[in-house]
C-alpha cells in the first residue's frame, strides 16, 4: 500500500534514528522525546540538541563532577565520551578548559559540548 508513496525525506529517517540511539544507548525516556513532538514528527534539529534546549535547567553540567548519565545528556558527548572524561577523573585528572576538552573530544565535538559545561569552577559540583 506505500508504493504509489514517496519515500520519507532521509532528513527525517536520520531524525529517528538518532532518536531511537537516545532511548537505546543514552538513557533518555520515551516520555522526554514525546515532550519534542510536533505534529506528529520531531523537530527538524539534532533531538539531544532539542532536548537540551527544552530541559536547559540541567545545564551547564560540570564534566569533573557528573555522572555517566548526566554526560551523555550533553550534546557533542557520546557514551564512548563519557567513559573517556570519567577515565580521566579516576586517573586524578581535570577538564579545566577547552583545550582539555578538546583533547578528550576533539575539536568539532568540544565545540558543540562547550555551551553545555560548566569548565568556570572545576570540581567544585556544580550541576
Amino acid at each position: 500500500p506505500l508504493e504509489d508513496r514517496p519515500p520519507c525525506p532521509r532528513r527525517r529517517v536520520l531524525r529517528l534514528y538518532q532518536a531511537s540511539f537516545l532511548l537505546r544507548d543514552y538513557g533518555i525516556r520515551a516520555w522526554e522525546l514525546a515532550e519534542l513532538v510536533q505534529d506528529g514528527r520531531l523537530p527538524d534539529k539534532d533531538p539531544k540538541v532539542a532536548l537540551a534546549e527544552l530541559q536547559a535547567d540541567r545545564f551547564p553540567v560540570d564534566p569533573n563532577t557528573a555522572d555517566f548519565w548526566e554526560l551523555v545528556r550533553v550534546p557533542g558527548i557520546g557514551p564512548s565520551a563519557a567513559r573517556k572524561i570519567l577515565a580521566l577523573r579516576e586517573s586524578g585528572k581535570a577538564i579545566r578548559d577547552f583545550w582539555d576538552l578538546m583533547a578528550v573530544l576533539g575539536r568539532e565535538r568540544a565545540r558543540k559540548a562547550i555551551r553545555y559545561l560548566d569548565l568556570e569552577h572545576p570540581g567544585l559540583g556544580q550541576h
